[in-house]
């Protein structure tokens, strides 16, 4: 639910804009955190974020609100679509932590 797309945009592109922002290092950073941020980028190949708009307040504030897709935002499912459709590439690699490959019971664990 990112709530400020005039800072980084929805999807892929304002995603990867705020997790450089949160990688950056700079001298004014207590050491661990410095330590912290270049540990984390070596446990994966790549990082990715992908920004998502709020689905929308009668989904998350109506007890009544049972699923049906009518009651959620038209951006929310329009960026969702996107994000499916971008995990389903055929350029599809198996996603791997410290050099090795993970199933998808071990990438939920983590």
């Amino acid at each position: 639910d990112w709530s400020f797309p005039y800072e980084y945009k929805y999807g892929y592109e304002g995603g990867q804009g705020l997790l450089n922002k949160r990688f950056e290092i700079n001298d004014k950073q207590h050491h661990e955190l410095r330590e912290l941020r270049i540990n984390l980028k070596k446990c994966f190949n790549t990082l990715n974020c992908y920004l998502m708009p709020h689905p929308g307040l009668r989904v998350c504030t109506s007890p009544e609100f049972d699923g049906k897709l009518r009651d959620i935002e038209a951006d929310f499912k329009m960026y969702v679509k996107k994000f499916v459709e971008a995990q389903f590439n055929p350029n599809l690699i198996v996603k791997q932590i410290n050099g090795r490959e993970i199933t998808t019971l071990e990438l939920f664990e983590y």
